[in-house]
């Protein structure tokens, strides 16, 4: 639950083929492409000694004792000094992605994943390298140490999340991340002509609260229409206006409309 990418309900649903999972984009076209060029460097960087062993073509893993517990990881590795270790390969493509990995920081959602990878794989695994390549062309690494203790947390969140899945507890889940909306679309696409009576007071409150918000939103969509307008009129035919820490743009498109937009100065 701590993916910046998917909602928790999200995850469980795709983890556990309730519903179809993230098919991909042109980005992770391109990850996928560059996996292999970066796990490469990290065989170069830490796995050249004359014992070392790297395997880049794992199958899937089960944990040993939990059957909900597996683990898709990139890479294995071995070396004197470090032991066994877990190998993870990312290509981060923006400076938005890049902030969480500054000052030798391990993105959360990445961290964890190499300690539930660790758990999976077993107590000999006590490393794991989180080899990443940076807008395509400058690479790092950073070393993630097991730790029980995270670990144990780990066990009990995922045996929670399973034990929701088996009994479809789904309502404490819900949350207002776009990823959810998608989940619970994909997972009641299909409908039952039904009528449900209830007097159940959060349910209620929730629609009282989706009205105010719609009724809010189309005011507030007036208000900003206005506002649209006038400026449209002021500016004319003219295509900017520098206002007071503000700029007013009615700029011409390549097929012959205007764009209008209110920026920030600087």
């Amino acid at each position: 639950g701590v993916s910046p990418f998917q909602s928790k309900l999200a995850y469980i649903l795709e983890k556990t083929g309730v519903i179809e999972g993230f098919s991909g984009n042109e980005f992770t076209y391109w990850g996928s492409k560059l996996e292999d060029i970066i796990l490469e460097e990290c065989k170069t960087r830490f796995f050249s000694g004359e014992d070392d062993l790297t395997d880049f073509k794992v199958a899937m893993c089960k944990h040993p004792k939990i059957d909900y517990m597996s683990a898709n990881v990139d890479g294995l590795g071995y070396s004197k000094e470090m032991g066994r270790v877990i190998i993870e390969a990312k290509n981060v493509g923006s400076i938005q992605g890049r902030v969480s990995w500054d000052n030798g920081n391990v993105p959360t959602h990445y961290y964890s994943q190499v300690q539930h990878y660790m758990c999976v794989m077993g107590e000999e695994f006590e490393v794991g390298i989180v080899c990443a390549l940076f807008n395509g062309n400058h690479y790092e690494t950073r070393i993630v140490e097991r730790s029980n203790e995270f670990i144990k947390e780990l066990l009990e969140a995922e045996k929670e999340l399973w034990a929701r899945v088996q009994e479809k507890r789904f309502k404490d889940l819900v949350d207002d991340s776009p990823a959810t909306e998608k989940a619970l679309n994909k997972l009641y696409s299909k409908h039952i002509e039904e009528t449900l009576v209830t007097d159940d007071p959060e349910v209620l409150e929730f629609a009282k609260l989706y009205l105010k918000c719609n009724e809010e939103l189309k005011a507030l969509d007036t208000k900003k229409r206005e506002a649209k307008s006038y400026l449209k009129e002021f500016l004319g035919e003219k295509t900017e206006a520098i206002l007071d820490g503000f700029i007013v743009k009615w700029k011409p498109t390549l097929n012959g409309s205007r764009r209008f937009e209110v920026k920030k100065e600087g």
